[in-house]
């Protein structure tokens, strides 16, 4: 359905249908300008023919975030992450098409 609209990569539904596996690993480790930790991930399916990479956001919440213009991109990484098991939707926001998950990280009640 997607892939026939064109917001689907050709690639990636070749990929799914030939229930290939999907693969995560940290690409790099750093902090952000305000000290939080952000690690750059590298989502790939087809034996690593596609793949793109994603900054996930450790601070007080876990937050993986990527926007641009191009639906098709959006609509592809949101693709890569659902195949990896990771619950997202594309929205708008600001004019842009935006995929994001964020995840409450529970407050420690140490005494």
């Amino acid at each position: 359905m997607l892939e026939e609209e064109g917001f689907i990569d050709p690639k990636l539904v070749e990929a799914v249908e030939l229930g290939s596996k999907v693969s995560v690993e940290v690409v790099r480790v750093g902090k952000t300008e305000k000290g939080n930790v952000v690690a750059t991930i590298r989502i790939s399916a087809a034996g690593g023919g596609v793949w793109r990479e994603f900054n996930v956001y450790l601070g007080r919440d876990i937050e993986l975030f990527f926007a641009s213009t191009n639906r098709e991109e959006v609509e592809l990484r949101a693709h890569l992450l659902r195949l990896a098991s990771v619950e997202t939707r594309v929205r708008k926001e600001g004019g842009r098409d935006v995929v994001s998950r964020r995840h409450n990280r529970p407050v420690s009640r140490w005494r």
